[in-house]
């Protein structure tokens, strides 16, 4: 009894501290949204040829990868709602773009980039010598020869693609045709259209336009 009433005592007395209750624990992290792509820029490029293209969107988390045709790209530059990357090496097709967080969540864009391939043409296939022929050609997503170093070159058909070439020109956009004189020695000769000027990139022919002059 005079246990009890000993506790009863220090229960009622104020002067005595009671243990602070437990703090609640701490509500977990709100989970991360996916991310989402708005738009690929620009939306074709060509087959066979690494191109910088950009993927606008939101919540892309560093250390982010991209697919595109189940390929992985290259070198992938995320500021958060941008994404700059180099484009895999794929045959001409239309592909999905698919953006991954670390954290697993994804975003694809279905059929948002189109491997196309250069058509290259002349106005004739067959001319005298010194005649004038007009050579035309459509480069899809290649708007910045300058920077990339797109020609079209008119070469004897034997000789290698580092030439010597006969004529040459800077194309001028994604499509647009030149009119050239051809040369007056009878033989058989080429127009190839090359990515890159070995100064900007290695050279790579695109696409060939076969010519004979009488």
């Amino acid at each position: 009894m005079l246990a009890l009433a000993v506790l009863t005592a220090c229960e009622r007395d104020p002067g005595v501290t009671q243990p602070a209750p437990a703090p609640s624990p701490a509500p977990p992290p709100a989970p991360l949204s996916a991310p989402t792509i708005a738009s690929v820029t620009p939306p074709e490029g060509l087959a066979g040829l690494s191109m910088e293209i950009r993927i606008t969107g939101a919540g892309f988390l560093p250390g982010a990868t991209v697919q595109m045709g189940g390929l992985s790209s290259g070198l992938v530059l995320n500021g958060g709602t941008l994404i700059r990357l180099s484009t895999p090496i794929h045959d001409p097709a239309v592909v999905d773009v698919t953006v991954t967080n670390p954290d697993g969540q994804s975003a694809t864009l279905p059929q948002g980039y189109a491997y196309r391939t250069v058509t290259l043409s002349t106005s004739s296939r067959e001319a005298s010598g010194g005649s004038v022929v007009t050579v035309m050609w459509m480069a899809p997503g290649r708007a910045n020869p300058d920077f990339e170093g797109d020609w079209v070159g008119l070469f004897k058909q034997d000789t290698s693609d580092k030439g010597p070439f006969i004529w040459g020109q800077y194309s001028t956009g994604v499509s647009g045709s030149f009119s050239v004189a051809l040369p007056a020695d009878p033989g058989d000769y080429e127009f190839r259209y090359l990515a890159g000027d070995d100064h900007v990139a290695p050279s790579v022919v695109m696409a060939r336009a076969a010519v004979t002059v009488r």
